[in-house]
């Protein structure tokens, strides 16, 4: 029985870091699409996100992939 149990909260501990990390997710892709909106109003050179981007990536692209470089580390244990 014990077992059984260990294992239902393993699939629970589970399935709550998922939904934590999707809603982690979502909220920082808002957040990074709005910065990369502010900064496509400056000089490429300045741009805080920018780094090693493609050239054509759009705002869209550019908050994703900057949301899922940072939000994994708050995942680290």
């Amino acid at each position: 029985m014990k077992t059984g149990q260990a294992h239902h909260d393993v699939h629970a501990t589970a399935l709550h870091d998922r939904i934590e990390f999707r809603i982690l997710i979502a909220v920082s892709m808002l957040w990074f699409l709005l910065v990369a909106a502010v900064s496509r109003l400056l000089p490429r050179s300045c741009r805080p996100l920018a780094g090693s981007a493609p050239r054509h990536e759009s705002l869209f692209a550019e908050a994703r992939r900057t949301a899922y470089t940072v939000i994994p580390y708050a995942f680290m244990r």
